[in-house]
């Protein structure tokens, strides 16, 4: 999942998604295998899923604003929009 990832160039938000998703799958591996207490992966996952969303929110708007924001022949948008720039940057 996470070689699709970083292998899709069509669309950013779902190679975010994926991202994201590879988390919750770790963790519910992690918690088939191992024996811990609960709050640990519930601490780790909300960072994971805090992050995700706000990462998710900044592709919405900039995909709003710039119309379409695949991976094929990115150059970044930092220069364009340098809060969004700020906000993904705190959450990746």
């Amino acid at each position: 999942m996470i070689l699709k990832s970083f292998t899709e160039r069509r669309w950013a938000r779902k190679s975010w998604l994926l991202i994201i998703m590879n988390h919750l799958w770790i963790a519910l591996a992690i918690s088939f295998n191992e024996e811990f207490k609960y709050g640990q992966p519930i601490l780790y996952l909300s960072g994971v899923i805090v992050a995700g969303v706000i990462g998710f929110l900044t592709l919405v708007r900039l995909r709003k604003l710039e119309g379409s924001i695949g991976l094929h022949q990115f150059h970044g948008y930092s220069y364009q929009h340098p809060k969004i720039a700020l906000y993904f940057s705190s959450v990746v």
